[in-house]
């Protein structure tokens, strides 16, 4: 349940709309560390100025705030699948990079996530009152893989013409032939 909820597709664009439009509101220098003004700045002033920006095409974050606020989001064209990645444990960079050059970097959105492994450790109180370990008391925990996310998003506006250029090329980007001969259109 948690990888369906924190790591839907939708969600993570959206996150990374939020992200490209704090990029651009705050002029790559991000949002301010020093304890009293990071305390200042919250979710209003920031939900305000996403609000502003997308009326505006003239403020800094206006496009991914414009689509933030039109529910315009990028739409995805590739997720990791077990075979892509048996090719290539890159694939998806590969996918992207080739999608970037083909499309153009303002077309294309790449979101990887590797968490860090292992199972999460926290106390248990038992029946009798004894505290163990989450991991010595389950033996689901003991095999929780890693999660381990990859998907490339595009505008909507060309998704057709990327799904289109994706499915003829996707086999050879992912394979070896991509480094080798270089890429072909």
């Amino acid at each position: 349940m948690y990888t369906q909820v924190y790591f839907h597709p939708v969600r993570r664009i959206y996150d990374r709309h939020l992200k490209d439009f704090l990029h651009q509101w705050t002029d790559g220098a991000g949002l301010p560390t020093d304890t009293e003004r990071h305390l200042k700045l919250t979710d209003h002033e920031t939900y305000a100025a996403i609000l502003e920006a997308a009326d505006d095409p003239k403020k800094a974050g206006h496009e991914p705030a414009r689509r933030i606020t039109e529910r315009d989001h990028f739409k995805e064209v590739y997720r990791r699948t077990r075979s892509d990645v048996e090719k290539d444990p890159e694939a998806a960079e590969l996918i992207g990079g080739a999608l970037e050059r083909e499309f153009g970097p303002e077309s294309i959105r790449c979101d990887h996530y590797r968490g860090r492994g292992g199972a999460p450790d926290f106390p248990v109180l038992m029946p009798d009152g004894q505290i163990v370990s989450s991991i010595d008391q389950s033996d689901v925990l003991k095999t929780v893989p890693p999660v381990a996310v990859d998907f490339v998003f595009c505008a909507p506006e060309k998704r057709t013409r990327v799904s289109r250029w994706l499915k003829k090329h996707r086999e050879r980007i992912v394979s070896r032939v991509e480094r080798e001969e270089g890429p072909s259109s």
